[in-house]
């Protein structure tokens, strides 16, 4: 476990070298505030690491194994702050392009809709209100079938 966590710590390191690398050529072009940056993990933590409590880790689809931190940086036109909103990152190159009239984007509804996540599995169905249950503790399935329909 140990050369586990040392791996992933030198390969965070490194990509802390790269990101800086990438920042600086920004400056050094002049396209710092003509560019938005993200900075977006691909999926949750490994088990290794802290997930914040959230149930599962990498690859798994509750919250744990798909919320993930993320950054947006566009100097001088992203204030500084914090959100707690969820985005589909799959769903973040279609919604630039759209934004910058490259591309429409036809509107579809999702799997979470008013903080409700509904994961449709094989032997059973589960139904979780993430306002109320980040943890995913609760299932609602039984109690809620109508949201389901």
């Amino acid at each position: 476990m140990e050369d586990t966590v040392a791996g992933y710590n030198k390969m965070v390191e490194v990509m802390d070298k790269g990101v800086g690398k990438i920042m600086q050529a920004l400056r050094d072009n002049e396209l710092e505030e003509n560019t938005l940056v993200f900075f977006i993990s691909d999926n949750g933590a490994e088990v290794f690491e802290n997930n914040g409590g959230l149930n599962g880790s990498k690859g798994a689809l509750w919250e744990g194994g798909q919320r993930v931190p993320g950054i947006a940086y566009w100097k001088g036109r992203i204030d500084p702050s914090e959100s707690t909103e969820t985005i589909l990152t799959m769903g973040l190159l279609p919604t630039l392009l759209e934004k910058a009239c490259l591309l429409e984007v036809s509107k579809s509804k999702g799997s979470k809709e008013n903080g409700v996540e509904a994961f449709d599995g094989r032997k059973d169905t589960l139904l979780f209100n993430l306002e109320n249950d980040l943890m995913e503790t609760r299932n609602l399935a039984d109690d809620q079938p109508e949201v389901l329909k």
